[in-house]
């Protein structure tokens, strides 16, 4: 299961010792750790990244994570995360939606209090124990995100809004008079610009998509080449999962995009 999993300690120090105890988790195979990041809290409330997250579509997801609780914490004294999503919408827009939801980040500010420090990472993991054990045996706490095809559904819905809410229009303008045509016409090509945007939107996931599954895939061979033999045939199995779930999801998204663009006449 790919996830975004946030381990939180009392200081630097500990948060360096879990960082290297989740490494040795990934040379084991029991996790593999496509990307990372290092952040802590200081003195004034901000948030001070230690270590930034890898370069490139294997970093994505972190490094939009990271931006985020950035800016986050160098808002106003108590500010709600649900006000911050407002105000910091640019900081958001980009970060993937299936790691990405209120309560998560609501758990993931709560937890990092002045002077704690928090280890991110965007992993495979089969199951909890392996990590829990090491980061509980140093005083930290584990929070995790499943990183799901959450986004797909909601694009899947926003599609299909859109084309009810086309087609209605069209049947409105059928049935108008010259005092209202004009006024509908201006709605129809509005809908339809938000639905060239949306499938714009679509197929840039596509390729965001492709990158990454390829970068992933090249984390895993490395490690494959890595690890002890005994713990190759679970690697196997993370990276044919890794295609089978991209090709679900390529599936999809295709599906959706075709069916906007018959929308377009």
């Amino acid at each position: 299961m790919n996830r975004i999993i946030i381990s939180v300690f009392e200081n630097e120090q500990k948060s360096a010792e879990g960082l290297q105890e989740l490494k040795n988790l990934h040379k084991n195979g029991d996790i593999t750790i496509y990307a990372s990041a290092v952040l802590q809290k200081n003195s004034e409330g901000k948030v001070d990244v230690k270590q930034s997250s890898e370069q490139g579509p294997i970093g994505t997801a972190i490094g939009g994570l990271t931006g985020a609780l950035v800016g986050i914490f160098a808002g106003p004294g108590g500010l709600a995360v649900g006000t911050a999503v407002g105000m910091y919408g640019g900081l958001f827009y980009d970060i993937d939606k299936s790691l990405f939801d209120l309560s998560f980040m609501e758990q993931a500010t709560e937890a990092i209090e002045t002077g704690k420090t928090a280890v991110i990472i965007d992993a495979e993991e089969e199951w909890t124990t392996p990590v829990d054990s090491k980061i509980e045996a140093l005083n930290g706490v584990v929070y995790r995100k499943n990183r799901s095809d959450v986004e797909d559904d909601q694009l899947r819905r926003e599609a299909k809004e859109l084309n009810k809410e086309i087609d209605e229009l069209k049947n409105e303008l059928k049935e108008s008079n010259e005092e209202t045509k004009a006024s509908i016409q201006k709605q129809l090509d509005t809908a339809k610009a938000k639905n060239k945007a949306l499938k714009e939107k679509i197929d840039a996931k596509l390729a965001k998509q492709k990158e990454e599954r390829n970068a992933k895939l090249e984390k895993l061979k490395t490690q494959m080449s890595e690890v002890q033999d005994s713990a190759k045939t679970k690697l196997e199995k993370r990276k044919e999962d890794l295609k089978e779930n991209h090709k679900e999801s390529k599936k999809k998204l295709e599906k959706i995009s075709k069916k906007i663009k018959e929308y377009f006449k």
